[in-house]
C-alpha cells in the first residue's frame, strides 16, 4: 500500500456503496464498489449491483464470470453485500 492509498472504513460507507465480488472460473476475485445513489427506484439492490458489475467487468475485457452454480451449497461467482473496510487499491469504483 502506498502512503496515498485511501482507506475506507466500512461504517463510513455503509448505505452509500454496495460491494460486488465477482469470481472467474479459476476463482480469481474482482471486487467492485457501486454508488447506491445510482440505484433505480424499481430495481432490487443486489440484482442491480451484480448486473452493473458484470457489465463493467466484461467491458474491460476481463475473464468471463460464469453463471452461479445451481447447487446452493457451492459458492456463487457473483455476490453483493455491504462493503468491507478496504484500501482503495483493493477494489474498483464503478463510475
Amino acid at each position: 500500500m502506498s502512503d496515498e492509498d485511501k482507506f475506507y472504513e466500512a461504517d463510513d460507507v455503509e448505505g452509500k456503496y454496495i460491494e460486488v465480488m465477482l469470481q472467474d472460473a479459476e476463482r480469481e476475485e474482482y471486487p467492485y464498489w457501486i454508488d447506491l445513489e445510482k440505484l433505480p427506484e424499481d430495481e432490487d439492490e443486489i440484482d442491480w449491483a451484480i448486473d452493473v458489475a458484470k457489465k463493467y467487468h466484461a467491458s474491460k475485457g476481463l475473464p468471463e464470470i460464469p453463471e452461479d452454480p445451481e447447487d446452493f451449497n457451492e459458492e456463487p461467482f457473483a455476490s453483493a453485500y455491504e462493503p468491507f473496510s478496504r484500501y482503495e487499491s483493493e477494489f474498483t469504483f464503478i463510475p
